[in-house]
C-alpha cells in the first residue's frame, strides 16, 4: 500500500516539504490540506478497509491532538512540524514528546528544512548540515521561520520568495517545476542538478518594488488600529483589511513605538473570516495570542479563523470578548466533546470558585489583575457550552454542536 502525505497547501513551505517527500518517496500520494478546511478522514476510512495501515507524512500541518491520536489508529504517522504551538500542545499531550507518532518537531527552522534533513540522513540536531540543503530549500525555510535578522533578508531571502509565487504551477509538489529546484530524476532518467537561484531572486526584487507600491496606497488608504484585549492586556494593533497576510503589508503604516501588533483581516467565505497576526516584539506571542481564538502558530506570525471579528460592531463591547468566549467554548467542545450537565455543572462550580479566588487575591494580596480576565474567559466559555444543550438559544450554540460533531453537519 502507498504511503500518503498531507501537506499544508496554503504555502510554499508545505508544498516545499511534499515535493521533498515525493522526492525521496516517488510512490507517496500528495494530499492538500488546510486550517479551516474539513481534513479527509473518508480516504484514510476507505483504504483500511482490507486491515491494513498505510505510512501518512504529515508536514508543516497539524491537527488537534485528539485527532493526532486518532490518526495513529488509522495509519502509521510521520508528523514534520515547526509550529511553536502546535508543538506545545503535542509534548503536554505526550510527555515531552514521547509517543507513538514519529515526531520531527523544531521551532528553529522551517518545515522544509526540517523534511531535507529527515529524509537525506541527519536526524538529530546536532549532525545537521546546512551546507546539504539546496540553496531554494534554504531560502524558502528562512523566509517561512522569518529569519529576518539575517543578513541575506533583502537581497536574497525575500525576492527568491517572491520569484518563486509566480513560477508556473509551483503550488503542485508534484509539478515537473518542483525538479528543477530540489534536482532529481529528469523524465529520461538522468540525473537534475538543484537549480541556480539567481535568476528567481533578480525575478522576485522586481515583483517585490512593485508590491511595496502597492501595499503602501492600500494600508495609507485602509489601516485604522484597535486595542485587541487578549490573555488579560490589550494590545495596540493596526488592522488592514486585505487577502496579503504577510507583515510587509503593514510597512507604510507599522510604528513600533505605536504598535504591538499587526492585524490583517479578509472575509474568505460567507460567515468566516480568516485572521493573521504579526509583530516583532519580545513580549507579545502572536501563536498564543491565536491560540485564545482557536488558532495557531509561531511567535511572530499566527492567525485564526472565526466567523465575527474581534472589532465587529456586532461583538459585545466592541472589542472581542464575546468573540473570545465563543473561540475558547468551541475549542472544549473540539477537544473534549459535547460534555453532560454533571460533567459542565461540576467544571462551573470548580471555574466560578477559581475566579472569586483571583478576585480576592486581587484585591487583598496583590494578585495578578490578568488572572481575573483569564478566569472569566473559562467560565464564560463553560456557560456557553451549556447553553450549547439548548439549540433554540442561537448564536454560539451551534458552532458548538458543528465542533462536537467533528465539524461535520
Amino acid at each position: 500500500m502507498n504511503p500518503i502525505c498531507f501537506y499544508h497547501k496554503a504555502d510554499l513551505d508545505g508544498v516545499c516539504s511534499a515535493a521533498i517527500v515525493r522526492r525521496f518517496v516517488p510512490e507517496c500520494e500528495l494530499v492538500g490540506v488546510d486550517y479551516g478546511e474539513p481534513f479527509p478522514w473518508g480516504m484514510l476510512a476507505a483504504k483500511r478497509l482490507d486491515g491494513q495501515r498505510r505510512k501518512a507524512y504529515m508536514v508543516d500541518f497539524s491537527l488537534p491532538m485528539a485527532d493526532m491520536r486518532l490518526l495513529e489508529t488509522m495509519t502509521y504517522p510521520v508528523w514534520i512540524d515547526h509550529h511553536k504551538t502546535a508543538i506545545e500542545a503535542y509534548r503536554a499531550d505526550r510527555g515531552m514528546g514521547v509517543g507513538m507518532t514519529v515526531a520531527v518537531l523544531d521551532t528553529s527552522m522551517a518545515a522544509c528544512e526540517l523534511c531535507w534533513h529527515h529524509f537525506a540522513g541527519d536526524h538529530m540536531p546536532w549532525v545537521r548540515d546546512d551546507a546539504r540543503l539546496p540553496p531554494a530549500v534554504r531560502l524558502l525555510g528562512a523566509y517561512d521561520s522569518w529569519r529576518s535578522d539575517s543578513a541575506d533578508w533583502e537581497n536574497c531571502i525575500l525576492p527568491f520568495q517572491y520569484g518563486m509565487r509566480v513560477k508556473h504551477g509551483i503550488m503542485d509538489p508534484a509539478a515537473q517545476v518542483w525538479t528543477a529546484i530540489l534536482g532529481g530524476e529528469a523524465p529520461d532518467g538522468g540525473p537534475v542538478p538543484a537549480c541556480n537561484v539567481g535568476p528567481t531572486i533578480q525575478q522576485g526584487l522586481l515583483i517585490l518594488e512593485y508590491q511595496r507600491q502597492q501595499d503602501e496606497r492600500a494600508a495609507v488608504a485602509g489601516a485604522f488600529e484597535f486595542g485587541l484585549l487578549a490573555n488579560g492586556q490589550t494590545l495596540r494593533c493596526i488592522c488592514l483589511n486585505t487577502t496579503r497576510f504577510n507583515s510587509q503589508a503593514f510597512a507604510a503604516v507599522y510604528d513600533p513605538a505605536k504598535h504591538d501588533m499587526m492585524l490583517a483581516f479578509a472575509l474568505t467565505k460567507p460567515g468566516q473570516f480568516k485572521v493573521g497576526l504579526y509583530s516583532d516584539k519580545a513580549d507579545v506571542d502572536c501563536g498564543a495570542i491565536a491560540q485564545t481564538f482557536g488558532g495557531g502558530g509561531h511567535r511572530g506570525a499566527a492567525g485564526f479563523h472565526c466567523e465575527r471579528l474581534p472589532f465587529s460592531t456586532e461583538t459585545a463591547a466592541g472589542d472581542g470578548r464575546a468573540a473570545r468566549l465563543e473561540a475558547k467554548a468551541a475549542a472544549n467542545t473540539a477537544k473534549w466533546g459535547m460534555q453532560d450537565f454533571q460533567t459542565l455543572g461540576l467544571a462551573v462550580a470548580e471555574e466560578a470558585g477559581e475566579l472569586a479566588q483571583a478576585i480576592l487575591q486581587h484585591l487583598h494580596e496583590g494578585g495578578d489583575r490578568g488572572r481575573i480576565c483569564e478566569e472569566s474567559v473559562d467560565l464564560g466559555a463553560l456557560c456557553l457550552q451549556v447553553m450549547a444543550h439548548f439549540p433554540e438559544a442561537g448564536g454560539a450554540t451551534g458552532d458548538l454542536l458543528h465542533c462536537a460533531r467533528g465539524g461535520k453537519d
